[in-house]
Order: structure tokens, then sequence, then C-alpha cells
């Protein structure tokens, strides 16, 4: 609210209406001493309450700047785990794929080891249980 004003003032200005009212308190020959008083108590308690107010600000502030820095190490944090997470995901990626062409080697293998089963699809419209249960083993991770 107060960010541009010096804290010193506020703390100058409640210091200054403290001694104007002692003053006025003290010397009871001062003209206008009532109205001065009330003064210095309505200045005084202005300066308290812009003193406190700037205090507020400042708490917040360090509150924020403190909020802020865990921000940024959690940032920092979260790449680490991101390129973990990465790392995991490409390697189950490449396991995935190598895994298939071992099933596709192997598929190939007993279809050509085994023509009898070539023979078999061509003649027969109803595929073997050993072709479909390569496929589903390829098919499963």
């Amino acid at each position: 609210m107060f960010e541009f004003v010096p804290q010193w003032l506020f703390s100058a200005t409640f210091f200054i209406a403290l001694v104007l009212y002692l003053v006025t308190k003290t010397v009871k020959v001062l003209p206008y001493a009532q109205l001065l008083q009330w003064l210095s108590i309505l200045v005084a308690a202005l300066s308290l309450y812009l003193l406190g107010a700037k205090w507020r600000d400042q708490v917040w502030h360090d509150r924020a700047q403190a909020l802020q820095q865990k921000v940024v190490e959690l940032e920092a944090k979260s790449n680490e785990e991101n390129v973990k997470i990465v790392e995991r995901v490409v390697t189950k990626r490449d396991t995935i794929r190598e895994r298939g062409k071992d099933i596709i080697q192997y598929v190939d293998r007993v279809v050509v080891k085994d023509n009898e089963v070539v023979k078999y699809i061509e003649h027969c419209p109803k595929v073997p249980n050993e072709i479909l249960n390569t496929i589903n083993k390829a098919a499963t991770p």
C-alpha cells in the first residue's frame, strides 16, 4: 500500500506527535494547547496504524518470497522427476519393441519351419490354435 514511503517517516511522525503531546500536557501557556493535543493524538494514532500496515505488508512480502523460493525448488525437483519418467517410458517402449520383434521372428520361424501350418491355412478356413496363441502372446505386454 505504501511501499514508496520509507518506514522511518512513520516512526518519526509518531515520535514527533508523542513529543508534541507531552509538550502540550506540560506547558499550559501555549495557545491552542487543546487543539494541538488532539491533533498530536490523531497523528500518533495514524502513524501507528500506518506502521502496522507497513509491517503487515512486509510480513506478507516475506511469506511470498519464501513461497516463491519453494516453487522454484519444487519446479527443479519436478523437472528431475519428469526426466526419470521419460526415461522409464522410453525403456518400456524399447522393451516392448524388442519383445515384439522377437515374437515376430518366432512366428516367422514357426511358419517357415512348419510348412504344414502354411498348407493347413491355405486349405482350411480355420486358423490353428498354435498361430492364435503366438499372436496372442505378441499382443500381451
